[in-house]
């Protein structure tokens, strides 16, 4: 970028409507960067038309780099089309934050799993498959206690307990007979870390932007029979000092995914004995976190955009 030239920033989001990301346009613009949100559908690719890219209202050519806040749902070729265009926009020089390639194995659980057990990160054991043989044989593996999610999602949105083998054979193969692809996890009891007092379920919710952890917070469940601990499921949360361990944990998740800006949970496992990772979300919510520890998350990713583009 030319010195003194004014820096612009994309944000590309699944929808116009949402408040964080009009949080972060804020944010930027504060921090002296020109924002502007766009959809991915809005936003064609050029070869040979004298554009790298069209749209109506903006000149994406212009933009020298892009936070990725979503894609949007959509239709399985939509939403390769999508992914086609972050990879698009790297290879005509944009800066992306997250990295195409970082957003598409976070985004989808399979490829996560494989890449944090690669690096040596402790997560549950999982198996993805399109077989009933395999499903069976792995949920008795793991001791007839799984979670099965679906391999896009987040916000704890269609993720249930199996603990049943009837059960969970009729409902394996209703799965595949409609065409989805099965996520399963070994279920792990939590277990209170030593020196913390709680009561009920929990899990931890980690921020990293760059090479720091930023910020964290527990998200505890309402009772001692509910398992679920994403805030959109009634969790409490309240801030959390992470200890040396959760943060190199989150780090080297964040690492092991290549985010720049990443949501690590971890939860306390009494099946493991001690800290495991259970997600990583390329695009983490701070409407909670920001207000349980009241620090501004918008701020500090407009700050990270603008030290890596001009650095």
């Amino acid at each position: 970028m030319a010195r003194g030239a004014e820096l612009a920033a994309g944000i590309i989001c699944g929808s116009m409507e949402n408040a964080e990301n009009a949080q972060l346009q804020g944010a930027f613009e504060r921090a002296g960067v020109r924002a502007v949100q766009v959809l991915p559908e809005d936003i064609a690719i050029g070869v040979s038309l004298g554009n790298d890219f069209f749209h109506d209202k903006v000149v994406i050519d212009d933009i020298p780099g892009f936070v990725i806040r979503g894609i949007g749902f959509t239709t399985l070729a939509r939403s390769f089309y999508r992914l086609d265009l972050l990879y698009a926009l790297e290879r005509r020089g944009k800066h992306l934050i997250n990295s195409a390639r970082a957003t598409e194995t976070a985004m989808n659980k399979a490829l996560a799993s494989v890449a944090l057990d690669a690096a040596g990160i402790p997560t549950p054991a999982t198996l993805v498959t399109e077989n009933l043989k395999h499903a069976m044989s792995a949920f008795d593996k793991l001791g007839g206690d799984v979670l099965v999610k679906p391999v896009y999602g987040s916000q704890g949105v269609g993720i249930f307990r199996m603990q049943d083998r009837g059960l969970a054979e009729n409902v394996f193969l209703e799965l595949f007979r409609n065409g989805h692809v099965l996520y399963m996890q070994a279920f792990h009891p939590w277990s209170a870390p030593l020196g913390m007092a709680i009561n009920n379920p929990f899990d931890v919710r980690v921020i990293v932007i760059g090479d720091e952890v930023v910020a964290a917070m527990i998200r505890e469940g309402t009772a001692i029979d509910r398992w679920k601990t994403n805030i959109h499921q009634g969790a409490m949360p309240r801030p959390y000092t992470p200890s040396r361990e959760v943060r190199d944990l989150s780090l080297a998740s964040a690492r092991a995914l290549g985010l720049d800006i990443a949501g690590i949970d971890l939860l306390h496992s009494a099946r493991a004995g001690g800290w495991v990772v259970l997600e990583v979300n390329c695009a983490p919510g701070w409407t909670g976190l920001s207000r349980t520890c009241n620090v501004d998350i918008p701020a500090m990713i407009a700050g990270h955009y603008r030290r890596v583009l001009t650095r």
